[in-house]
């Protein structure tokens, strides 16, 4: 299946929030949504579930926060791995890849300075901006 032939929901899964963003089948473009704030695993896998089907998702891409120096496993991988793995179980059709996300919110923190936007104006939406760019990157290789 040609990648822009995917329903695609990418996620940047942060300690307080999970970045989201969706490109529908043909688009080449992630459309950033609300970010979700944490709560719970529990709460958190409903919603992503939630919006899984509502979409028809087919591809999950995740950021993967390897180290700089590697692509060593760093606590935070384990955790995203762990939450992928629980995803998967929920709805095993969703294909899952991972996005190797360093250095991604310190690029798009870069963009919104340059457009001379403040974190503290898009606090929840900077992670829906990463995942936006995930969705981009996938589709352009």
């Amino acid at each position: 299946m040609e990648r822009n032939n995917l329903s695609i929901l990418a996620l940047d899964f942060g300690v307080k929030y999970i970045g989201l963003a969706l490109a529908r089948k043909g688009s080449f473009l992630g459309t950033p949504l609300a970010a979700i704030i944490r709560i719970s695993i529990e709460k958190d896998l409903e919603e992503i579930y939630r919006i899984i089907n509502e979409h028809n998702i087919n591809l999950l891409l995740i950021g993967m926060p390897y180290t700089l120096e590697s692509k060593m496993e760093s606590d935070q991988c384990i955790m995203v791995k762990d939450f992928a793995y629980r995803i998967e179980k929920m709805n095993s059709q969703v294909k899952i890849v991972y996005i190797d996300e360093r250095l991604s919110s310190w690029s798009i923190k870069k963009q919104m300075k340059s457009k001379r936007l403040k974190r503290g104006q898009h606090k929840t939406n900077l992670d829906s901006l990463v995942a936006a760019s995930f969705i981009e990157s996938y589709l352009s290789d």
